[in-house]
């Protein structure tokens, strides 16, 4: 059950869908691509598609096209199976997890991307071999659930798993991201690459910016007055805010 998406799958991805336009679903861990990208799958109404996760090994991604096809599998090795795979049959392809593939799979895929429709989902960054795959594909950002409906989906949860957890702490702790929800309602203790939610975080470039400029302004007037103390005093300020804008750097990338 897909709570708070009708707007994103009624004006995003059905459209596309119907007129079979790829895309890739991105946004932060637990915001539920998998979830509408499986939803995706099974609504679409055409029957050479498959579904496969670059969590799995490339062997058994390579065996679930084959199958798709409509072809025996056998005892093929990789090489066999990638073969059979590019004169075969063309299909719709639904590509989870596309952050985890691997160059190998990259370059079998790249094959498949002139003549393949591809729906894909993915956690950014990608590394540069994936760049190849998404270039020129439609990037659908999935963002966390409308305040509006997070009550209805902390209510899913707790049917669904029978958690003790209080509706508002669902509510409130799992902030409208999906994936958090339901492991705070199946009381796991998980942590997620990035907890921020869009709204909530604090841009201090503005503040950098006035406090180097205005070491600056500081240091030009010391050296029009001719006071090298306060002059070295600004270039030690200096020194220190860029300091200061590396060290946040470097805490906003954990």
């Amino acid at each position: 059950m897909l709570v708070g998406r009708d707007n994103l799958l009624e004006k995003e991805i059905n459209p596309r869908l119907k007129s079979h336009r790829p895309f890739i679903l991105v946004g932060q861990r637990g915001i539920g691509k998998s979830e509408l990208l499986k939803w995706s799958y099974e609504s679409l109404n055409h029957t050479g598609k498959v579904f496969v996760s670059c969590s799995n090994s490339f062997s058994l991604i390579l065996k679930q096209i084959v199958k798709a096809q409509g072809e025996i599998v056998g005892k093929l090795h990789n090489d066999e199976l990638e073969n059979k795979i590019i004169t075969g049959k063309n299909l719709m392809i639904f590509i989870d997890d596309i952050d985890r593939m691997t160059q190998k799979e990259a370059v079998f895929f790249k094959a498949l991307n002139e003549l393949w429709t591809f729906y894909m989902a993915g956690l950014e960054p990608f590394k540069e071999h994936i760049k190849t795959i998404v270039w020129g594909k439609q990037k659908l950002i999935v963002h966390p659930i409308k305040k509006v409906f997070r009550k209805e989906l902390a209510e899913n949860c707790i049917s669904h798993t029978g958690t003790i957890v209080p509706l508002t702490d669902l509510v409130i702790q799992g902030r409208g991201i999906p994936g958090r929800a339901w492991a705070i309602a199946r009381g796991e203790a998980l942590r997620y690459d990035d907890d921020r939610v869009e709204g909530e975080e604090i841009n201090i470039a503005p503040v950098l910016f006035l406090l180097i400029a205005g070491i600056m302004i500081f240091r030009y007037i010391a050296r029009g007055l001719g006071d090298k103390d306060l002059y070295l005093m600004g270039g030690l300020l200096m020194g220190v805010a860029y300091f200061l804008r590396y060290f946040i750097r470097l805490l906003t990338k954990k």
